[in-house]
């Protein structure tokens, strides 16, 4: 199996095409986003291993780092500024609010 998402959605998230970590056909992407406060927000993806991390950073000064387990699938929700990270037992939302800066990673279920 692999992760589940529309790589136009992801790339409408992140301002930018993913980079690929070795070649596009082993699933595995890192996608990136940085403010113009230097809050960045850093996904990497292994669609077939099913993992995903979130780094969270200001002016290149970590913040936050969440690995992952069990993806199902990743949507774009809330007029393309929150993704929701889905797992078997539970989801995990992933926000940028107008444009501030703020991202919110919450846990549902």
């Amino acid at each position: 199996m692999f992760i589940k998402f529309n790589e136009h959605d992801l790339i409408s998230f992140f301002e930018s095409d993913p980079i690929p970590i070795s070649t596009p056909e082993v699933g595995d992407f890192i996608y990136s986003i940085v403010d113009s406060r230097g809050v960045s927000i850093c996904l990497t993806l292994s669609t077939y291993g099913k993992t995903c991390s979130i780094d969270l950073s200001i002016n290149s000064n970590p913040l936050l780092e969440m690995n992952i387990h069990s993806v199902e699938s990743i949507e774009l929700l809330d007029q393309n500024k929150c993704l929701r990270i889905q797992q078997a037992d539970h989801q995990r939302d992933v926000c940028i609010y107008n444009g501030t800066g703020v991202f919110v990673i919450a846990k549902n279920g």
